[in-house]
C-alpha cells in the first residue's frame, strides 16, 4: 500500500473523530434542559431554537463549501472552529432574561459553525475514496450520529455536577469542540492532482443508472426538475428525523419512561442513527443509489407510523421500537 493509500486512512479517522465531537448539535433534547429547569423558557421558544439551528446548519454548509473552494479545507475550519467555539461559550453566558439571544448563540453561530464543518470535512474526506464513498461517508456520518450516545450521558452528568453546572458545561463544549475543529484542520488535505486513488469498482449486478457524466454549475443544479423534487423530498424526509431528535428525550418520558431511561434512550437513538448511516454507505455501494433510497423513504415513513401509534395508545415500547 503506497503512502498515499495509508494517509487516507489517517484522515478518515480525523474526519471521524471530530464529527463525533460536531454531532454533539444533534444532543438537543439533553442540551436544553437547564433552560427549561432553570429558567422556565417556554416549549416553544426552545423548539423554535432547534428548527433555526437546523436552517443554519444547513447554510452553513452550503456556504462552507463556497469558502472551501476559495480558501481551502484548512482554514475554512478554523473558522469553523471560531464559530462553534464562541457559540457554545456564548450560550453558556446567557440568562433568564435573554432567551432570543439563544437564537444567535446556539443557532446562528454554533449551528453555522457546525454546518461549516460538517460540509467540508465530508467533502475533503471522501475525496480520498472514490472507491468507497458509501462506506467512507458512512463512517463519517456515524461519527456525527452516535456523539450524542457518547457525550450526551456525560453532558447530562456534568450539568447536575456542583463542579460544572450547566454553565461551564457549554464553556467545555466550546472549547473541546473547537479543538477537535483545530487538530482537524491541521491534517486534512485535498488530494493533489497527481495523486493514484483507486478507481471506483464497478458492479455488473447493480441497476444501471442514467447520469449526465457533465459538471453543473449551482444555478443549472437548481434550475433542474431532478434536484427540486429530491429537495423537497429530503426536506420532508429530514423533518421525521430532526423532530425526533429534537424531543428524543420528551417524545419517551410523554409515555411514562423514567429520567433515566429517557438519556438512554436517546443514547439508544444516536446508535441506531449512527449504524443506519453506515448500513446505509454499504447498501448504497452495493445496491446503487436506487435502491438505497426506496429503503430508506419507506422506512422513515414506517417510523413516523410507529411513533405517532406509541404517543397515541401510550405505549412505551412501541416507542422504543
Amino acid at each position: 500500500m503506497s503512502s498515499q493509500l495509508k494517509k487516507r486512512w489517517i484522515y478518515l479517522a480525523a474526519g471521524v473523530f471530530s464529527m463525533l465531537f460536531s454531532g454533539v448539535l444533534y444532543a438537543w433534547s439533553i442540551l436544553k434542559v437547564p433552560f427549561k429547569s432553570e429558567f422556565n423558557w417556554a416549549d416553544s421558544t426552545l423548539a423554535f431554537n432547534f428548527t433555526l439551528t437546523m436552517c443554519f446548519f444547513c447554510l452553513g454548509a452550503f456556504f462552507g463549501s463556497l469558502i472551501c473552494k476559495k480558501i481551502g479545507p484548512k482554514f475554512t475550519l478554523l473558522i469553523a472552529g471560531v464559530l462553534v467555539g464562541v457559540g457554545f461559550v456564548s450560550t453558556g453566558l446567557l440568562n433568564a432574561d435573554t432567551p432570543y439571544l439563544l437564537y444567535v448563540t446556539y443557532a446562528v453561530l454554533a449551528g453555522s459553525g457546525i454546518g461549516i464543518s460538517y460540509n467540508v470535512i465530508v467533502s475533503t474526506v471522501c475525496s480520498w475514496f472514490p472507491d468507497k464513498k458509501g462506506f467512507c461517508s458512512g463512517c463519517l456520518m456515524m461519527g456525527f450520529g452516535v456523539s450524542t450516545l457518547i457525550l450526551g450521558n456525560l453532558i447530562s452528568k456534568m450539568f447536575e455536577s456542583p463542579v460544572f453546572g450547566w454553565s461551564k458545561t457549554y464553556f467545555v463544549l466550546g472549547a473541546v469542540i473547537a479543538a477537535a475543529l483545530f487538530v482537524a484542520a491541521a491534517i486534512l488535505n485535498l488530494p493533489k492532482a497527481d495523486t493514484q486513488l483507486p478507481a471506483p469498482k464497478t458492479k455488473k449486478k447493480a441497476k444501471s443508472e442514467n447520469f449526465e457524466a457533465r459538471d453543473f454549475k449551482t444555478t443549472e443544479m437548481l434550475k433542474s426538475f431532478t434536484f427540486q423534487r429530491a429537495f423537497v423530498c429530503m426536506a420532508f424526509m429530514t423533518a421525521v428525523g430532526n423532530s425526533v431528535i429534537s424531543f428524543a428525550r420528551d417524545l419517551v418520558i410523554s409515555v411514562d419512561a423514567s429520567e433515566t431511561l429517557a438519556v438512554t434512550l436517546v443514547g439508544v437513538l444516536s446508535v441506531c442513527n449512527g449504524l443506519g448511516r453506515i448500513l446505509t454507505g454499504a447498501v448504497y455501494d452495493t445496491l446503487g443509489r436506487r435502491t438505497t433510497m426506496i429503503s430508506a423513504n419507506v422506512l422513515t415513513v414506517f417510523a413516523a407510523g410507529i411513533t405517532l401509534l406509541a404517543v397515541y395508545i401510550h405505549s412505551l415500547p412501541v416507542c422504543i421500537i
